[in-house]
């Protein structure tokens, strides 16, 4: 790449796409900054980003957690991500560049896309995640207890310090590098906190799963030191005449353009049923009749106007803002136990699920989703790389009616989709005699549609939208194992904007 006067916006637009330090050969020098928050408190927090340089993805949030008690401990997927409930990136006149909100719900997707072993041996480390699976001959999973010494610290003389990125913080506006020298205003990092209380499983998930009710509830927090909460910036400078280039793209007659992607998030109920849904109990002999109801739910997604790249889908594991149910009710929404409320529910009844998208008033599937292995095969072709679920976790297909031994005893107490106790299975460790590792299944059943033309999740490539809004129909089976709260499904759409820099100022729009 040419450095001198030639160099093109063009030239300049992939250079800071490549976030690659020295890229094309050219030096580069790295200048940390670690700035304290401008405002801090409980409920959120506020930097003010230094102006020199260009910003890299690499610059960090950095935050010391510890628990007020022994009884908690992070999710183990999602870690210290769910302290965080939103992140905005915007200028200190307002304008927002990114946003991210219910952060924890889209951070714990993304992280089942990062290979395991990057997740035990960095992750656990950095973001106090710890989701690793043991897997056995027979085909059982278990989660890995989380080792001692990557438990967060009693009491705050016992702080344990974890770092977010802000490529995790605001995963499709990088790796764009932002070459904040060229911008007049301040950019400002909005943190703000997740709610504290332990009952819903944000922040903490029991340490001692035989806590129930009230006991739940009064489990200790995990949190957060706010004497300790920085933002340590890695500002970039390449040479002067590098520099002076890309200062002088900002400064002609159109201004310098950065296109990117942001999330946009709907969120639709799910309410129960009104019907009943009594014990089956005779599976054998049984449909799944009056013991099963699926509706049809539908939802107009807006969009109108937009260019989207994909969608996520999750749906809450437990009801909404409830205590999680003791294990005795054997309902489904008791897997918040395990990996708090983060995740997505997958529906018990494994073919009775469905999915249809009606985009500038078409069919956007010839035939409706409708098998686990296409819902799967869809998600893998969002970033066109395979998530690392184990699929029994990612579906309830292999969890029901498996074994005949396991469903046929105890006579009347078998239940329309009975979970076999062969399914997944733990052999030691604190689940062993306090949660049902079949609390697992279907508990990461994300849902993804790729709308790329590229296939690829490249900047440019979404699929535009007209005047007619996106219409989504699902089909959800409620059962009696899972028929306890509301759930709450979250669409992420991941759509195309265009930041421009023009002299100094910043304006935004969608592409």
């Amino acid at each position: 790449m040419d450095t001198g006067n030639i160099m093109t916006n063009a030239d300049i637009t992939a250079m800071l796409s490549t976030n690659s330090k020295g890229v094309g050969g050219q030096s580069c020098r790295v200048e940390t900054v670690v700035q304290e928050p401008q405002t801090n408190n409980d409920q959120y927090c506020v930097f003010n980003i230094n102006s020199g340089g260009i910003l890299d993805k690499s610059s960090r949030l950095k935050i010391s957690v510890f628990k007020n008690g022994a009884e908690g401990q992070l999710p183990p997927i999602t870690g210290v991500l769910a302290m965080i409930e939103s992140a905005e990136l915007k200028t200190s006149q307002g304008i927002t560049i990114a946003s991210t909100h219910d952060f924890g719900h889209i951070a714990t997707c993304r992280q089942c896309f990062v290979n395991e072993e990057q997740r035990k041996n960095r992750n656990s480390k950095v973001l106090g995640t710890y989701n690793v699976y043991d897997y056995h001959s027979d085909g059982s999973v278990q989660i890995v207890d989380r080792p001692d010494n990557l438990q967060v610290g009693n009491g705050i003389a016992n702080l344990c310090e974890y770092t977010i990125s802000l490529e995790m913080l605001f995963p499709e506006l990088f790796p764009f590098m932002l070459p904040v020298f060229c911008i007049a205003d301040n950019l400002q990092l909005h943190i703000t906190w997740s709610d504290k209380e332990a009952t819903t499983g944000g922040r903490v998930v029991p340490q001692d799963n035989n806590a129930a009710g009230a006991d739940y509830a009064a489990l200790n927090q995990i949190l957060i030191d706010n004497n300790s909460v920085q933002f340590v910036a890695d500002h970039l400078y390449f040479s002067p005449m590098v520099m002076n280039r890309i200062l002088q793209s900002t400064q002609g007659k159109s201004g310098f353009n950065v296109p990117y992607g942001d999330y946009q998030l709907v969120k639709a109920q799910f309410n129960t049923p009104s019907a009943g849904m009594a014990r089956n109990i005779n599976p054998g002999a049984t449909t799944s009749g009056d013991n099963s109801i699926t509706e049809t739910k539908q939802f107009n997604l807006g969009l109108s106007g937009l260019s989207v790249r994909y969608m996520l889908m999750m749906l809450q594991n437990q009801g909404i803002n409830s205590v999680p149910t003791t294990v005795a009710l054997g309902d489904k929404g008791a897997e918040q136990r395990l990996i708090g409320k983060f995740g997505s529910s997958g529906t018990l009844n494994t073919n009775k699920d469905k999915l249809q998208l009606v985009v500038n008033n078409i069919n956007y599937f010839q035939k409706a989703v409708d098998t686990p292995s296409r819902f799967y095969n869809n998600l893998v072709d969002v970033f066109g790389v395979e998530p690392h679920i184990p699929w029994g976790v990612y579906t309830n297909e292999q969890n029901y009616y498996q074994d005949a031994a396991a469903i046929n005893t105890a006579g009347n107490s078998s239940k329309l989709n009975e979970i076999s106790s062969t399914a997944l299975v733990r052999t030691g460790g604190t689940y062993a005699t306090n949660l049902p590792q079949k609390l697992l299944g279907g508990c990461l059943n994300y849902k993804g549609i790729n709308f790329s033309y590229a296939h690829n999740n490249s900047v440019g490539t979404g699929l535009r939208i007209g005047e007619t809004p996106v219409e989504l129909s699902f089909d959800y089976n409620w059962s009696f194992e899972n028929k306890l709260g509301a759930r709450l499904l979250r669409i992420y759409s991941c759509v195309e904007r265009v930041m421009n820099i023009h002299n100094g100022n910043i304006t935004v729009d969608f592409s």
